[in-house]
């Protein structure tokens, strides 16, 4: 399994990813646009955190999941702040991909609040709506 999903801050992260798509922090500096080519080394390192703001052009520059990161950084930096947007929202942020699962979800079950059973066999993700519910 891929060590950047289990990645405890933003530095291990973003210094695992770069490793693993083989980029330099000068490569992803130039890719997001960076004046100061250093910025993404320090931010690798622990020495300054990611702006919020380029979650999403790191995420990209570093072919990874934004809302993954987003996560992490509001999880390290602003844990309060991550705790009342999912309060607000009544969800965790969610990735594209995630959402979709969820859309479909809601669309078999015609949109009721319907209760599932997952089950999970060799990749394959099977959704079981329980009858009588909602």
């Amino acid at each position: 399994m891929n060590k950047s999903k289990h990645a405890t801050t933003v530095a291990e992260f973003i210094a695992d990813r770069m490793t693993t798509i083989g980029k330099t922090s000068h490569d992803i500096a130039t890719e997001i646009g960076a004046v100061n080519h250093n910025v993404v080394s320090k931010i690798s390192q622990g020495a300054l955190k990611l702006p919020i703001n380029l979650v999403g052009t790191l995420a990209h520059a570093l072919n990874t999941d934004a809302a993954h990161l987003m996560r992490l950084a509001l999880k390290e930096y602003a844990p309060d702040l991550l705790d009342a947007v999912e309060n607000v929202l009544q969800r965790p942020l969610l990735s594209a991909n995630e959402a979709a699962l969820i859309d479909g979800f809601r669309a078999i079950t015609g949109y009721r609040d319907a209760r599932g059973v997952m089950i999970e066999r060799d990749g394959l993700l099977e959704v079981i709506v329980l009858p009588g519910c909602c």
